[in-house]
């Protein structure tokens, strides 16, 4: 409102009217160009800086660079002070947090629960984004933000090709921040482009893996080609898989055909003095007994729930046992374990399962080698 005002008695004439309203419609139309041109300003800032953080983690390939630049520029384009990105998991098959800011990192690796679980859940199950007011007394909210008293939190999608791999959550404290609409479309426009950077650094990084696994997968065939004694070459292949692929408990048992037993023929993880002994009946005993049965592979993500599962070592979590064959014969197992749920993806267990036959091949040769060895000595003393 344009007011004014005389401190001594007058009577506005119907020209003076007539004036202030058109210095008031002036005024107005000045303030509004003002206002739109500073939105205007405002809107290319936001898009320059979009322009900037977009080539900038674009130009990155690292999985683990790229989510801690996008974390810190989307905290940083909505002014808020925490934010989380949730990434989909593929070995857990399921959502968990991959990174935070302004909240405690222990998060980091947290799995959603259900559909419903909070305003993550929410957005992957409607594919659109989310704003909810006065979080911390939400229904639905995280608990174990509590701590950290947010008042609003905004959160979209982050999709690729239509799938959602993952969500990105801003959210802030400060009682008089109010997240706006344009602060929505803000945060899903520069979303839209975190998420094709992180589905190429995905790419990238699943590519280094296969490289990595095709490179062992070479040199433990070059390994184990370089003896014949099957003794030697089963602690090879051990050892490369616990050197190349991390697996810090791995066994070979092989099938005494006469008893229909397993027997553990070497391991790494574990004193072979203390295992040297132990027996698996063959569609009996775990998960070993019924892939020497099967002759098929079998892996338990959680074997706290497999009912073929024999409790072993304590910590153990997962498991993943192969056949090893010789002419459709199963003649053993390899049996892997590791400490985490959900322990091996499915890169892991098509690795797994190729070296099972590759060594399968070489226990073939070292059999044929020795049993070459004792008919030529036979034929030697035979002679003498």
């Amino acid at each position: 409102t344009l007011n004014i005002a005389r401190k001594e008695f007058h009577q506005f004439t119907p020209f003076e009217k007539d004036l202030f309203t058109a210095i008031g419609q002036i005024i107005g139309s000045s303030i509004e160009r003002a206002f739109l041109y500073s939105e205007n300003v405002k809107r290319l800032e936001e898009q320059r800086t979009l322009f900037a953080v977009s080539q900038e983690i674009a130009s990155k390939l690292e999985l683990q660079v790229i989510l801690q630049k996008i974390m810190e520029k989307a905290v940083g384009l909505l002014e808020g002070e925490a934010g989380e990105i949730v990434l989909w998991d593929s070995r857990r098959q399921n959502y968990a947090t991959a990174i935070v800011k302004g909240i405690s990192e222990s998060l980091i690796g947290r799995e959603l629960t259900s559909p419903s679980d909070g305003i993550v859940g929410e957005i992957i199950t409607n594919k659109v984004p989310v704003l909810l007011h006065d979080y911390e007394h939400h229904p639905r909210r995280w608990k174990e933000l509590d701590p950290y008293h947010l008042k609003e939190v905004v959160g979209v999608p982050l999709s690729v090709r239509e799938m959602i791999i993952g969500t990105m959550v801003i959210g802030t404290s400060d009682p008089h921040r109010h997240f706006q609409e344009k602060d929505i479309d803000l945060l899903f426009n520069f979303a839209n482009q975190a998420a094709i950077a992180i589905g190429n650094a995905k790419l990238y990084e699943d590519s280094l893996e296969k490289i990595k696994q095709l490179t062992a997968l070479y040199e433990v065939g070059k390994a184990l080609s370089s003896t014949l004694d099957l003794d030697e070459l089963l602690q090879k292949a051990l050892e490369l898989l616990r050197d190349r692929f991390g697996y810090q408990l791995c066994v070979f048992l092989l099938l005494d055909q006469e008893k229909n037993e397993l027997y553990v023929k070497q391991v790494i993880g574990r004193n072979f003095e203390e295992v040297k002994d132990l027996r698996f009946r063959v569609g009996v005993d775990g998960i070993v007994g019924w892939v020497a049965q099967t002759g098929e592979s079998y892996y338990a993500p959680d074997v706290s729930k497999d009912s073929k599962y024999m409790f072993g070592l304590p910590g153990i979590k997962s498991e993943a046992v192969f056949p090893l064959k010789i002419r459709d014969q199963v003649i053993g197992v390899l049996d892997v374990e590791s400490d985490e749920l959900m322990g091996f993806d499915e890169e892991n267990l098509k690795v797994l399962s190729s070296l099972a036959s590759q060594v399968s091949i070489f226990i073939e040769n070292a059999q044929l080698f020795y049993q070459l060895k004792h008919t030529l000595k036979e034929l030697g003393q035979a002679q003498d």
